[in-house]
C-alpha cells in the first residue's frame, strides 16, 4: 500500500489542508486488512510480486459541510462527506479492479466538528474498502485486467489553495439511504414535512 494522491481532490467547506488524508485513509485501509489476517504494509514504491497486492487511490472529493447547520438543522443538514476511489493490482500487474467508496457523516455535540466526522469517515471507508479486498468481491470495473500504470495513482501533493467544487460526488446507494432515513425521520414525527422537503431536495441535488 502507498499513500494516496490528494493532489487533484476538490474540496469544499474545508478550511485547512487535506493532505494528510493521503495518509489516514490508507492507513486505515491496511489496519482493517490486518484485522482480515492480511500482511499489510505502507511502501513508497510498491512493485508487483508472487502473492503481492497493490492498493493505491486518490481522495476524489471532501465536503467540510456546515456545523451550523448539522446543529440547527438535525439529520443531513451539513454533512461531511468523503469520497475516495481506490485500485487494486494482482501479482501479475494486472489491475483486479478500481472503485469508489463514498460516504457521509453529520450530528454530534453542537453539530460535531468536520474534523471528528472526517476521521469517522476515514474509519469507515477503511473497514469498507479491506472487506471488499478480502473477499475479493470487486464491483465492475471497465480497468479491470488491464496493465497497471504505476504513475497514475502516484501520490502527489498539492500546496495551492483548493478551489470549492460545487459539489461533492456520492454513490447513487447513499442518497437512497439518505432519502429513506429522512422518510423514516419524517414518519416517526421527529422532523416536520417543511424540513423533510428542504432536506430532499438538498440531497437530490446531490445527484
Amino acid at each position: 500500500m502507498r499513500n494516496f494522491d490528494t493532489s487533484k481532490a476538490k474540496a469544499q467547506g474545508v478550511d485547512a489542508s487535506i493532505a494528510y488524508l493521503g495518509h489516514q485513509v490508507p492507513e486505515s485501509i491496511r489496519q482493517n486488512l490486518e484485522w482480515w489476517e492480511f500482511e499489510a504494509v505502507m511502501a513508497r514504491d510498491p512493485s508487483p510480486g508472487p502473492g503481492v497486492l497493490i492498493v493505491e487511490g486518490r481522495i476524489v472529493s471532501v465536503n467540510g459541510g456546515s456545523r451550523a447547520a448539522r446543529w440547527a438543522a438535525g439529520p443531513f443538514a451539513g454533512s461531511v462527506e468523503l469520497a475516495v476511489e481506490v485500485r487494486v493490482v494482482g501479482d501479475d500487474g494486472l489491475v483486479l479492479a478500481a472503485f469508489e467508496s463514498a460516504h457521509s457523516n453529520s450530528g454530534g455535540f453542537f453539530g460535531g466538528s468536520t474534523e471528528g466526522h472526517l476521521e469517522t469517515l476515514v474509519s469507515w471507508i477503511g473497514a469498507e474498502v479491506a472487506e471488499t479486498i478480502a473477499e475479493g468481491s470487486y464491483p465492475f470495473s471497465y480497468e479491470a485486467g488491464k496493465p497497471w500504470n504505476s504513475a497514475a495513482y502516484e501520490p502527489r501533493e498539492s500546496n495551492a489553495d483548493f478551489e470549492p467544487s460545487g459539489r461533492t460526488v456520492a454513490p447513487s446507494r447513499t442518497i437512497e439511504a439518505r432519502l429513506k432515513e429522512l422518510d423514516a425521520l419524517y414518519r416517526e414525527g421527529l422532523i416536520k414535512d417543511q424540513e423533510r422537503k428542504a432536506q430532499r431536495a438538498k440531497i437530490l441535488n446531490e445527484l
